[in-house]
């Protein structure tokens, strides 16, 4: 299992709904964390990465903290996904502004 570090921006709640041709879909919700990757080179590069969460109710009183999010990485076209794989731990680090 991977760990991903950074600050909780945000949190979607995608409502479920009704297709055109009447099927319906349930709703979801998914959190954005700003990220900040170390380069080869020295550099940093900033990232948000948007991912489905079980349970929101574990990430609500974290907004804009920063926080360790337990993940489990998968392939996918052009890259690598993330999805959350247990709930996030305040991290107790100071947290930096996410990029502009």
């Amino acid at each position: 299992m991977l760990t991903l570090h950074g600050t909780l921006l945000n949190i979607i709640d995608r409502p479920s709904g009704t297709r055109k041709d009447g099927t319906t879909y349930a709703g979801y919700t998914q959190v954005q964390l700003a990220v900040e990757e170390q380069l080869e080179d020295g550099q940093r590069r900033h990232d948000i990465l948007t991912m489905s969460c079980g349970d929101a109710r574990a990430f609500r009183d974290l907004l804009n903290q920063a926080v360790s999010v337990p993940v489990r990485a998968y392939g996918r076209a052009g890259g690598v996904g993330y999805a959350i794989s247990g709930n996030p731990l305040l991290t107790g680090r100071k947290s930096r502004s996410p990029p502009p």
